[in-house]
């Protein structure tokens, strides 16, 4: 049976706690995955009754915004029901309590409303970034770059928008620098409308990002 280390380790490898996952009986890559992908069910209900994540499918879709065909990890285990949306936090399903766990191993457990209690009263733990050497409030970056405008704090939740980008034309700029200006502005919009709706209920910063990794909050 394969270990979480082998996808820890593409990702945060410091960030998750290995040793407490076994002793919580989720030490194996399926029962880790089972119960994170219940967990992100449940977010993902909660989330999206405080903002309909398809709305941005159809806003994106309407100008013309390309689906990329290759989906990165974080996308692929998305339950936000969105095509170009996904969350990019790491789910630390160790940080639950091993009765949290159990009911998290069989959805039959729960019922929706105490699955979405669950998540509410759990993601800034479970969400967070905790790796040894951060304290309790830190800020990162969850890309490659160092980019200060990349930087975002280590309790927040962070999105990232995924679209074909134009490519450059050296023969037509003008067009390039004008459909780039579009898809900041409605990007901007985007942003805006999750933030806002997310943050009337949820006290951590929201990020949005988009192809780039330029944050629009």
């Amino acid at each position: 049976m394969k270990s979480i280390s082998e996808i820890s380790s593409e990702i945060y490898p410091l960030d998750f706690d290995l040793e407490e996952a076994e002793e919580k009986g989720i030490g194996k890559k399926e029962d880790y995955f089972l119960v994170q992908k219940n967990y992100l069910n449940y977010l993902s209900i909660y989330l999206n009754s405080l903002y309909d994540f398809k709305e941005i499918d159809k806003t994106l879709k309407e100008n013309d915004f390309e689906l990329l065909k290759e989906k990165p990890y974080y996308f692929r285990i998305s339950e936000l029901g969105s095509e170009y949306i996904y969350l990019r936090n790491n789910v630390h399903c160790e940080r639950l309590t091993e009765e949290q766990i159990v009911s998290l191993k069989d959805s039959e457990n729960l019922n929706e409303d105490q699955g979405i209690d669950l998540v509410k009263n759990t993601y800034v733990e479970v969400l967070s970034v905790k790796p040894d050497n951060f304290a309790n409030t830190s800020k990162l970056s969850y890309t490659q770059g160092s980019n200060i405008e990349n930087v975002v704090e280590n309790t927040a939740l962070v999105f990232y928008v995924n679209y074909k980008t134009p490519v450059f034309n050296s023969k037509d700029k003008e067009s390039y620098v004008e459909i780039n200006k579009k898809n900041k502005l409605v990007l901007e919009s985007i942003s805006k409308d999750v933030s806002s709706a997310l943050s009337k209920e949820l006290r951590e910063k929201i990020y949005v990002f988009y192809a780039g990794w330029y944050p629009m909050t």
